[in-house]
């Protein structure tokens, strides 16, 4: 089976779907962790937290992780946060927070500069190890099915992503980093970075609140072109 758009992954058969055996699952994530590369957090790094409209934002650990709530999480989980495990999202910069966070005019944003306190290993998902075989890079597949993994809002992939993370936790790993879907629009893509870090770092000491403000939205700009449309709006009329 091949994606549309994507190269035949080498070690799979087919991609995993929502169908797929939670063995497989794993199997297929431990080949995927196995081939890239680890980033490390470091001491005194700064890492940034956007809360939108909160209803409380008076203690730390606000910002934190958010406490899990059972059923009603499990209707909420994210890219890789399940209700078994908790994941604090962060950014590497402001401006990626912002995007990330999808604010609006109007909104109540809090910013959360976040202090790293301890080094922290990740899994990189943005850099696949190569392997030259031939003069032919094999692991080049995982790149590309991983970019399309992180670019989707498909259940399936989510569900693919998640248990990505647990099999990373299980590893020994604090979190996974990834570039942001935004990184591709900014000249300096290397900042528009991602992180998903697991349990509640600020609780168990791992980052803490430095600083947090207010942000006010001050101006947007888009450059832009224009295509061709790929199919017609409505029927001509004989």
């Amino acid at each position: 089976m091949r994606e549309e758009g994507f190269p035949q992954i080498s070690c799979m058969m087919h991609i995993p779907d929502e169908k797929s055996d939670r063995t497989q699952l794993a199997k297929v994530a431990n080949d995927i962790l196995n081939r890239c590369s680890c980033a490390f957090l470091q001491p005194g790094q700064a890492i940034y937290r956007i809360r939108t409209n909160p209803q409380r934002i008076w203690d730390p650990q606000d910002i934190d992780t958010p406490p899990s709530q059972g059923a009603s999480r499990s209707q909420r989980s994210g890219r890789f946060d399940t209700p078994d495990l908790p994941v604090l999202y962060a950014c590497g910069d402001v401006e990626t927070a912002l995007h990330e966070t999808r604010v609006r005019l109007g909104d109540e944003i809090v910013l959360g500069t976040l202090e790293v306190l301890a080094e922290q290993k990740v899994i990189d998902l943005d850099v696949v190890k190569e392997q030259v075989i031939d003069g032919y890079n094999v692991n080049a597949d995982y790149h590309y099915f991983l970019r399309g993994r992180l670019g989707s809002q498909h259940p399936a992939d989510y569900r693919m992503l998640q248990v990505l993370a647990i099999e990373a936790r299980a590893s020994g790993f604090a979190g996974l980093k990834f570039n942001s879907f935004y990184s591709t629009l900014r000249q300096d893509c290397q900042r528009a970075v991602n992180y998903a870090l697991f349990g509640y770092p600020i609780r168990e000491g791992r980052l803490r609140l430095k600083s947090w403000n207010t942000v006010r939205l001050l101006k947007a700009s888009y450059d832009f072109q224009f295509g061709p449309l790929p199919h017609t709006l409505w029927e001509e009329k004989s």
